[in-house]
């Protein structure tokens, strides 16, 4: 009895690789405003986010 595991391979379609740049392109967009909140407000505000993400109060 053959209990390797099941190989799968995917493939996008061509709707999805028309979006590839899109996507790119969205992470580039986060990355550059990430860096342009670090200049603004220094990454010790981004650390302390990390350890106590802000919250919202619940309604009681």
């Amino acid at each position: 009895m053959d209990i390797r595991p099941i190989t799968v391979k995917y493939e996008l379609t061509t709707y999805y690789e028309k979006r590839v740049p899109v996507i790119s392109n969205q992470a580039d967009l986060g990355s550059s405003h990430r860096k342009e909140i670090i200049k603004r407000v220094g990454v010790w505000f981004l650390q302390v986010q990390s350890i106590y993400p802000l919250t919202v109060a619940k309604k009681k």
